[in-house]
């Protein structure tokens, strides 16, 4: 028995080529042929293909050693309607759960319920971003899609009684222009844009503060107040945060430099190899196959 097969690197460019070196394509007139289709389907899943974009979004904490950690940072490509606070208002549930204990569980159901054709995802569930350190997570987004052309963004500052990061603005920041191209984006949050979500006084006490001694979530004291630009931690000697070495340096109003950086761009799919194998199972002297057509599509 025989088996007859050959490998491809699915970067398209090698797999045309390869498959019009293909010893078949010079045996008979019919191979040729066959081959023809092949190249027609291969074609036409990488149209099918030219219209996903593999998008990546990055997040850096951008901060120095002994400043502040970013709790696994919450992201959502939608349609410029998602709203996820509004300054000088009382913070929902769900920014509440992201700005005193970086939980996105809430913020993950009010999208789904809300952004539906949209996606989102929690990028890094290891734990929080040091000083220094970034995380990433790749998204499949149909090019010029305006049910996921906006992106939001939300996570936590620690340690903190409540501090966070995001957008109020649910249409500020399109990863598409206005013909549909894909644009991408580089934002860097400064100290101007870190939020007290105004649900629980800043009194840094450790019992009360994620990284400091909080051992269970939403502990701390009522603040029953709005979102607003944070006023920074306590100064040092009052027996906060910046007295611990580990965060001399975590109060971000002092800083000039940005905080954060969210980037998203597009990357390329890494190249997958692929063989196709062929196997005539006849007996000695039983029947031939013709060369065998195959191709490439969409399901």
């Amino acid at each position: 028995m025989k088996n007859i097969h050959t490998k491809f690197q699915l970067s398209w460019t090698n797999l045309v080529q390869s498959v019009r070196a293909y010893p078949w394509r010079n045996s008979i007139r019919s191979s040729y042929q066959t081959l023809m289709l092949i190249l027609a389907g291969v074609a036409g899943f990488t149209a099918l293909q030219a219209d996903k974009l593999q998008v990546r979004v990055t997040v850096q904490n951008l901060m120095p050693e002994n400043g502040s950690l970013v709790t696994p940072p919450w992201v959502g490509f939608h349609d410029g309607q998602f709203d996820v606070f509004d300054s000088g208002s009382a913070a929902s549930e769900s920014l509440e759960r992201i700005a005193e204990d970086g939980n996105a569980a809430g913020i993950n159901a009010d999208f789904d319920m809300e952004a539906g054709e949209g996606q989102q995802a929690v990028l890094n569930s290891l734990g929080p971003i040091p000083p220094g350190m970034q995380v990433s997570k790749d998204f499949f987004i149909e090019k010029g899609d305006p049910n996921q052309s906006y992106l939001s963004y939300a996570a936590m500052l620690i340690p903190s009684n409540d501090a966070f990061i995001g957008n109020g603005n649910p249409a500020a920041y399109s990863i598409f222009d206005e013909q549909g191209n894909f644009v991408g984006l580089d934002i860097m949050i400064t100290r101007d844009a870190v939020y007290d979500a105004g649900v629980e006084v800043n009194d840094e006490i450790p019992e009360n503060t994620p990284a400091l001694g909080q051992m269970t979530p939403n502990t701390g004291e009522d603040e029953s107040g709005v979102i607003r630009v944070h006023p920074g931690h306590l100064p040092k000697g009052s027996g906060g945060i910046v007295d611990r070495e580990a965060f001399a340096l975590a109060d971000f109003t002092e800083l000039d430099e940005a905080l954060v950086r969210i980037q998203v761009y597009v990357v390329e799919p890494a190249p997958v190899d692929v063989t196709l194998s062929v196997e005539n199972r006849a007996p000695e002297n039983g029947v031939y196959l013709t060369p065998v057509w195959f191709g490439l599509h969409a399901s």
